[in-house]
């Protein structure tokens, strides 16, 4: 479906430029040519229907033309951070055995020897360098072909520091592309400025839907920076999705200012943006920050359309409706907390509670958020009752990063939370407190994690104390 779409795409606006990055672009009709060839390239690899294949890159064209000739070949994307540390290749293999996994040459995870991986980890049979191209493909013992409908498989923390795997059919992609392009109004000839990274839910969702499907033109760099990031910001956009850390970072930059092209939108899914952030923000560069709630078994929820409520994470977008249930599943007020769970197109139900009334409509998913509906209609939500938090809007289980820490020798104990100001009434940057039986420097202990966790689970400050 998402080579098809982009086909299709490529015969309304083939010489029009799909991904633009710093010194090069890449039109439609060329897209189409490279996921061609890629096709039949990974094809003679022994790469085929129903074969579960990472995709380790950072934000870069070669991503899209692989999406595109993976789904050609009925195969399943499995987005996999550039950094991924090798534990969490391990969970990865294990929730979603994989065919092959596509990387930048060196990618140190990729080589590490049987005493290094877990007992059930395989170890790769053979590696290939994809023609015209620094990229590798390492290939794995075949799987079980996953199921015929599976499109992408996002793999997202869980509670208690686990796992699991949320599997997205190209009939989940075929709905949530309508809704995201209803919602935020994209259409052809639209510049998309990409902020998040491919392995985000709504990076990845959001990239794929508006590029290959809607004709959208994306603008790409690898460096995804807050100084990087205004540069590009300077020449006009449509939209920009972007993380609360973003949205800080660029209004403390001194060469921030009031952008010359007015129109361009700041999408932060992660959550609410916060008054304090928003009006920072707004008074810098003279553009309001929308707030919204996304996802990996949800897509889109609810998007604050005006940026008018940075409180909230605004109103459901369109086909999609959110109930807050009480402890006994009963619907409560507005105004009263509860448990959000949420139906629509695209959202897989069967999770959790669910009120009598759901009846045909289909069953609501449970989506482990607490919170409420304002007068308005908005939703706002409220922090967490498990161990799970947004770090640049994606799921984190402190008891994840607390168990490797203790891992460590010279760790006796840990504990993690959320810090620093992001201007948005919570804090938006990992920090860990450690009591150590042998020395040892926070340095070393941030080494030490980075060789096991993606760069986004990384403390940004270790304290060493006392007691905890």
């Amino acid at each position: 479906m998402i080579f098809n779409w982009l086909e299709d795409t490529a015969r309304l606006r083939g010489p029009a430029h799909a991904v633009v990055e710093p010194d090069t672009y890449l039109s439609f009709r060329g897209m189409v040519h490279r996921a061609s060839r890629r096709m039949r390239e990974l094809e003679a690899l022994g790469v085929g229907p129903g074969d579960a294949v990472g995709v380790m890159l950072g934000n870069v064209a070669d991503y899209l033309v692989l999406v595109a000739a993976l789904d050609g070949l009925g195969a399943v994307v499995v987005p996999l951070a550039p950094l991924c540390g090798g534990s969490e290749l391990d969970v990865v293999q294990e929730l979603v055995p994989l065919r092959a996994v596509i990387a930048r040459p060196g990618a140190k995870v990729l080589g590490r020897s049987e005493k290094e991986r877990a007992p059930a980890s395989p170890a790769p049979t053979a590696r290939s360098r994809l023609h015209g191209s620094l990229l590798s493909c390492t290939l794995y013992p075949r799987p079980e072909p996953m199921e015929e409908s599976a499109a992408v498989v996002f793999v997202s923390a869980v509670g208690g520091g686990g796992y699991e795997r949320v599997c997205r059919t190209r009939e989940d992609l075929k709905a949530e592309a309508g809704s995201l392009a209803m919602a935020l109004g994209i259409s052809e000839g639209d510049r998309v400025s990409m902020a998040l990274p491919f392995h985000h839910p709504f990076g990845f969702i959001s990239a794929v839907t508006l590029t290959l499907g809607y004709g959208a033109q994306l603008q790409l760099d690898d460096n995804l920076s807050a100084r990087s990031l205004l540069a590009r910001l300077r020449e006009g956009h449509t939209l920009v999705p972007v993380s609360r850390t973003l949205l800080r970072e660029l209004s403390e930059l001194p060469s921030a200012g009031p952008l010359a092209a007015e129109g361009a939108r700041f999408l932060c899914v992660e959550g609410a943006v916060g008054a304090q952030l928003a009006r920072s923000f707004q008074r810098i560069f003279k553009a309001r920050p929308q707030g919204g709630y996304h996802r990996p078994a949800t897509g889109l929820v609810a998007l604050d359309r005006d940026g008018r409520s940075p409180a909230t994470v605004g109103q459901p977008v369109a086909g999609v409706e959110v109930c807050i249930l009480g402890r006994g599943g009963e619907h409560v007020a507005q105004g009263k907390r509860g448990r959000v769970l949420v139906r629509g197109p695209g959202i897989r139900g069967g999770q959790g509670p669910t009120p009598a009334e759901a009846g045909a409509a289909g069953a609501f998913f449970d989506t482990g958020e607490r919170g409420l509906m304002d007068g308005k209609g908005r939703l706002r939500l409220l922090p967490r009752g498990d161990d799970l938090r947004c770090v640049e809007g994606l799921l984190v289980s402190l008891e994840e990063i607390r168990r490797v820490l203790l891992g460590h020798p010279c760790v006796e104990d840990a504990a993690l939370e959320l810090g620093g100001g992001s201007g948005s009434g919570q804090g938006s940057q990992l920090m860990a407190r450690v009591v150590l039986r042998r020395q040892t420097t926070p340095e070393r202990l941030s080494g030490f994690l980075a060789a096991r966790l993606s760069l986004h689970k990384i403390p940004a400050r270790i304290a060493v104390v006392d007691a905890l």
